[in-house]
């Protein structure tokens, strides 16, 4: 092995690193915020707690689903930076502008007006007024979300993520405090709509740091804000669509799957419940780090991609599948061995449930951690294949395997085999496994042949 073989893997082993880990920051450092106010409407009662739960569930489809378009925005700027053609950059940036300026009306619409279904669901009728309230308030704040997620695909795309990671840093401290001021020093009587509007003074606060810092930066401004990029292209438009709504919906398929898992683990009574809600937080932290790096990855591969570079995208996908299935053994070998502690991170020790919530907790960890690795694979590929053009498939793979043998499998190992909450985890474990089975495969196959630059 010569030393520039090796010098050229240890390069790309930089390259994604340094692109993916202030990636992993910045979706860690989002997810803090949803806790946060998770942890402010739960200081002012039941029904805000609730209320803010409903909120939070839309709002992460909303975010889930424009996640997925505004990556296909990253991948097109990217590849259009490995081809050195700055105008396809700025028309992709403009025609996203213009997405967000057809979708943030009907969103908002259906924040103003949705909660009132639940005045026609018994169980939920007593927190309409405050889930209103809420949605309402929160729905001002929908164009900057879009605007925002655009944004940091742009930084990404230029391969500055870390900008998207200061931004969100700042902005914590700033909603600490408005929210403590509402909560715990305002004589409101409002204090949920309050709540509401402050989450949508943080969205448009994320989104007005990215912009900022576009417009201030030569390297960006010169490229995305030319006056000729304004002109409605159709072809971009659909050239985002057709790559973006797929994986949207592979991302919307996965979280569908989990809300499903976690309506059904209720079923089993509240320790139960709560002993599946543990080791999914410790999933979904830990899946923030392969997330990152298919990110990296996509945007990594988009570039040569857009340099017709064949050789590279190879070490690419390899180096990067290869660190996310490291973390992740990592991670399951955690899980494994302190099951029992992490479980008892979330408990309070004189609650007398708590033993057994951490019985249960600790054996779904580790079932869990299983899910985990086959997870973190599958984010990687999927990212490798975004950044060829690839998601179509993918997601029909998704539809297939997330929901017939994942749900499908939760349903039999829990009502037909009665194997209890335990059931919920190998149903995910077949859903996710087969998935990523299928992808790997797919991949395999399209790494195989530089028949992969037929583009369009």
């Amino acid at each position: 092995m010569n030393n520039a073989y090796l010098n050229n893997q240890v390069s790309i082993l930089k390259q994604i690193l340094l692109l993916a880990i202030p990636i992993v920051g910045t979706f860690l450092a989002q997810k803090s915020i949803q806790v946060i106010n998770t942890f402010m409407l739960g200081h002012l009662s039941i029904n805000a707690l609730a209320s803010g739960s409903l909120f939070l569930s839309f709002y992460l489809l909303v975010i889930v689903i424009f996640m997925g378009v505004f990556n296909a925005v990253n991948v097109f700027i990217s590849r259009a930076l490995g081809e050195n053609n700055s105008e396809h950059i700025g028309k992709y940036f403009i025609h996203g502008i213009y997405i967000i300026i057809l979708v943030s009306i009907p969103i908002m619409f259906c924040m103003w007006f949705l909660p009132l279904l639940l005045r026609f669901i018994p169980e939920y009728a007593s927190i309409e007024t405050s889930t209103l309230q809420l949605a309402r308030a929160a729905s001002f704040g929908i164009p900057g979300t879009l605007l925002y997620l655009l944004l940091r695909e742009i930084m990404t795309a230029f391969k500055l993520s870390k900008i998207n990671f200061y931004v969100v840093l700042i902005v914590i401290p700033v909603l600490i405090i408005i929210d403590y001021l509402i909560v715990f020093v305002s004589d409101s009587t409002n204090k949920i709509a309050l709540i509401g509007y402050s989450n949508s003074f943080t969205e448009w606060f994320l989104a007005m740091g990215l912009l900022t810092y576009a417009i201030g930066s030569t390297k960006i401004n010169s490229q995305i804000f030319s006056r000729n990029n304004f002109k409605l292209d159709l072809e971009k438009l659909n050239d985002i669509i057709k790559l973006g709504l797929p994986t949207g919906m592979i991302f919307i398929l996965d979280v569908g799957m989990v809300l499903t898992a976690s309506l059904l683990a209720g079923y089993y009574g509240a320790v139960s419940l709560a002993a599946f809600q543990i080791a999914l937080q410790l999933t979904s932290l830990a899946y923030m780090f392969p997330m990152g790096i298919g990110f990296a990855v996509t945007t990594l591969i988009s570039h040569q991609y857009g340099a017709n570079n064949f050789g590279e995208i190879k070490k690419i996908a390899k180096i990067g599948i290869n660190i996310g299935l490291g973390i992740a053994l990592f991670i399951l070998v955690l899980f494994i061995s302190f099951g029992k502690e992490l479980s008892l991170l979330f408990l309070i020790n004189n609650d007398s449930a708590a033993d057994t919530v951490v019985f249960y907790a600790t054996r779904f960890i580790i079932v869990a951690g299983f899910v985990q690795l086959f997870d973190a694979g599958l984010a990687i590929a999927n990212g490798v294949l975004r950044g060829v053009g690839d998601a179509t498939v993918p997601m029909y793979y998704s539809i297939i395997c997330y929901w017939l043998f994942g749900v499908g499998g939760i349903l039999v190992f829990c009502f037909l085999l009665h194997i209890n909450a335990i059931g919920i985890w190998l149903g995910l474990f077949i859903g996710i496994s087969s998935t990523s089975i299928l992808v790997f495969i797919r991949l395999q196959n399209k790494l195989k042949s530089p028949a992969l630059f037929v583009k369009g």
